[in-house]
């Protein structure tokens, strides 16, 4: 790994420690009470001049205790989801939510797999951000945007700021377009301009499932997506400059119609939506995906992390947008 070893330790705790005391759990104490979870412990810097981060220098695991504190809310997202599926608005939906300070989280079907779509531009920019720890020149390289293919073109939900193609953008730029436009060409300029190692590692640091052809559908679960940003948030896998540097990109993304939607003007969210159309083997229409995943600043930082699936976006966003609402509201009392 190209990470030094004080980062693997703090990602390990900060990322893996509730996952892996989870098992543990499962395993060991199952028998005394279904709620029960583990929580952690955690240390974290307190520093004015980040915006985003929460930097973590330091955690453990606390005594197995009931998780009852999140309970309530479990059912009120349970509940809505089991009612747009009912109400044939969605065929599925998962959502993983984590209070951010605490490491206690609660989830609707948090495992199961979708098809992340644009959601893994972050872990491209998070290879980008992590090559240009060492080569300090790489974000002011220019790049010219061929416009031989219009990626963009049979989006559904389509920025007005997207890049003219045929003019030279930084690295940089094309980083800030992929994300806050997210642009499907922007990020093709960039895969076509890094080792693809580089983002390889991203996933296999993280310890997650390498997206390929074969696995490109549904491979990747609202749980296991969450790492990107809790490694962002923690400061625990770029530097600190670069991780908040990272989420304030974030918190400039134009899709508005997700989580962004149930949440009033003044909250500030860093996030990332996807969305992916299957085709049926004889060209028909399949279903669809939309996802929104992201930290919601609040007084108590939150992560949500909400994908669904179904025939109409329209739905799906809304279903997006009444979920998040829902998590605020209970997280607000």
């Amino acid at each position: 790994m190209r990470q030094s070893h004080r980062s693997i330790l703090i990602f390990l705790c900060g990322a893996l420690i509730g996952t892996a005391g989870f098992f543990v759990y499962n395993t060991i104490f199952a028998a005394q009470a279904a709620a029960v979870r583990p929580v952690t412990n955690a240390i974290r810097e307190k520093d004015a001049k980040y915006s985003f981060i929460n930097p973590l220098l330091l955690c453990s695991v606390a005594e197995i205790k009931p998780s009852d504190g999140y309970k309530q809310l479990e059912n009120i997202i349970s509940t809505i989801r089991n009612k747009k599926i009912t109400d044939h608005e969605i065929t599925d939906a998962s959502i993983y939510f984590r209070n951010l300070n605490t490491g206690r989280w609660t989830g609707v079907n948090e495992n199961e797999n979708y098809s992340p779509a644009s959601l893994l531009k972050v872990p491209t920019m998070i290879a980008f951000f992590k090559l240009a720890e060492t080569d300090t020149k790489l974000l002011d390289k220019k790049v010219l945007l061929s416009g031989n293919i219009n990626e963009n073109a049979t989006e559904n939900f389509r920025s007005t700021h997207e890049l003219l193609p045929n003019r030279q953008y930084s690295v940089l730029e094309l980083i800030n377009a992929m994300i806050i436009a997210s642009d499907n060409n922007a990020r093709r300029m960039l895969h076509e301009n890094i080792d693809a190692n580089w983002i390889k590692e991203v996933y296999t640091d993280l310890g997650l499932s390498i997206p390929t052809a074969e696995n490109s559908v549904d491979f990747m679960s609202a749980k296991k997506y969450s790492y990107f940003f809790r490694v962002l948030y923690n400061g625990s896998y770029l530097t600190r400059e670069f991780s908040d540097h990272a989420l304030q990109i974030l918190s400039k993304t134009d899709y508005v119609n997700g989580i962004v939607a149930g949440l009033p003007q003044s909250i500030t969210v860093a996030h990332k939506f996807g969305e992916r159309e299957i085709v049926n083997d004889d060209s028909s229409p399949g279903f669809k995906e939309l996802h929104d995943c992201g930290i919601v600043y609040t007084a108590n930082p939150y992560l949500l992390c909400i994908m669904t699936k179904g025939s109409n976006y329209g739905d799906l966003a809304n279903t997006i947008k009444e979920i998040s609402a829902a998590v605020y509201s209970e997280v607000a009392k």
